[in-house]
């Protein structure tokens, strides 16, 4: 099981942002989760973790990296006892060798509190790391549906979509969403951020932008609409009907060639080829760009740092090139930058 980043990272390793549908759902019986206050401390009566030790010191080697290989999910998360504790998000072991974040929930019924270990999920060798808790309040949630649905009902005798959607409904993250009798995928497009997005980040942070991702991503989204993830274009996707009573590999080898042969059609409506996956060169495009204006480099420095094995005219051209292509699509997208500023430092 993957665990998931919870943004507390020392150093992110990968970044990714998505676009989930949100539709509408009623029901009564909805959880909400409740939001962690600073309390008197506190130890768990179930594991001894407290809130009154410090954390862990994650760097030391000794604190094994996180590994998912044969982890069920019952075993990655247990309820709390309702013993008063405080609505407290960390509770660190004694020994400062272990962590566990820890939400709270309240049900038609009442509260209920569960954890989830808060592990390192890649350390480098000179010892920063990634932290992250190994599961979301939203898998938290949908496990908790599960047992108590379990522990009073017996075991369906076919798999019903709607268990899914009910233990979502705390969730801004929905899989999945009925209209009338049929059962639709919530759209979800993410992208990864290289290491050419994540110098154009630092760049935009070091200049005192506080939209540091959101800026980045519309300038790549200036270069290539369909990287807009924000705002979809609805005519172009596609809901793909899939049996989950059925070899889902099966079933997706005989989707693909059709959605293709789709996609193929289409584009000739555009007399275009289906265009080519350019992520790489865009995050590289828009560092440049970002390089000339917010950094206040001139081209032919651009240049030697990012081609400096080109030919010297070749590389100046080729810079110059792109800056004015960014250029050109952020005005078209209506995409402000500020002045470069005197206090940037260009980073390393």
């Amino acid at each position: 099981m993957k665990p998931r980043n919870r943004n507390l990272a020392t150093e992110q390793s990968k970044q990714s942002v998505s676009e989930k549908t949100r539709p509408e759902d009623s029901t009564d019986e909805t959880a909400r989760q409740i939001p962690p206050v600073v309390q008197e401390p506190y130890v768990c009566s179930n594991c001894g973790y407290c809130t009154d030790v410090k954390d862990p010191c994650w760097p030391d080697p000794s604190i094994p990296v996180w590994d998912p290989k044969g982890k069920k999910r019952e075993e990655c998360w247990m309820l709390c006892p309702e013993d008063g504790a405080p609505e407290v998000s960390v509770l660190t072991s004694p020994d400062r060798r272990a962590q566990r974040w820890r939400y709270g929930f309240e049900f038609p019924g009442g509260t209920i509190h569960a954890c989830t270990p808060f592990v390192v999920l890649s350390r480098k060798p000179d010892g920063s790391c990634s932290l992250g808790a190994v599961m979301e309040a939203a898998e938290v949630i949908r496990e908790i549906k599960l047992k108590q649905y379990l522990e009073s009902h017996s075991p369906d005798k076919e798999i019903d979509l709607q268990h899914l959607r009910d233990a979502e409904l705390i969730s801004n993250n929905p899989h999945c969403y009925r209209v009338k009798d049929l059962w639709l995928l919530s759209l979800r497009r993410s992208r990864s951020y290289d290491d050419w997005a994540r110098k154009a980040m630092k760049l935009v942070y070091e200049a005192g932008r506080p939209d540091t991702d959101l800026l980045v991503d519309k300038l790549a989204a200036a270069l290539d609409p369909r990287l807009d993830i924000f705002r979809p274009a609805w005519s172009r996707i596609l809901h793909i009907p899939v049996d989950l009573s059925q070899p889902i590999g099966t079933q997706l080898e005989r989707i693909n060639p059709a959605l293709t042969e789709i996609r193929d059609y289409l584009y000739r409506f555009t007399t275009q080829p289906p265009p080519r996956d350019r992520i790489e060169f865009i995050w590289r495009d828009v560092y440049i760009f970002l390089l000339a204006q917010l950094a206040g480099k001139s081209i032919a420095q651009i240049a030697e740092e990012i081609f400096p094995d080109a030919h010297r005219k070749t590389r100046y051209d080729k810079v110059d090139l792109i800056v004015r292509k960014v250029q050109k699509a952020a005005d078209r997208a209506g995409v402000t930058i500020p002045p470069p500023s005197s206090e940037t430092k260009h980073p390393t």
